[in-house]
């Protein structure tokens, strides 16, 4: 997947970006919402990401997703 934005490593090259090196990425939702806290957040889980963030543009809320595991 194609995060809107993330955040790297200073030492890291942008792209493509090495997962691992990937500290936060962050998804803007206005009419993705459900894929975004569903499909991408148990794939970026899977990665082992360490943080994840949807922002809901619709309710203003952002939903923090952080200590991946294999279940989600």
């Amino acid at each position: 997947p194609e995060p809107d934005f993330y955040v790297i490593a200073r030492t890291s090259a942008l792209k493509p970006a090495n997962p691992k090196a990937v500290s936060l990425v962050i998804e803007i939702a206005d009419t993705s919402l459900e894929h975004d806290l569903e499909r991408k957040a148990a794939l970026y889980a899977r990665f082992s990401l360490v943080e994840y963030w949807v922002i809901d543009v619709k309710s203003r809320q952002t939903h923090v997703f952080s200590e991946p595991s294999a279940e989600g």
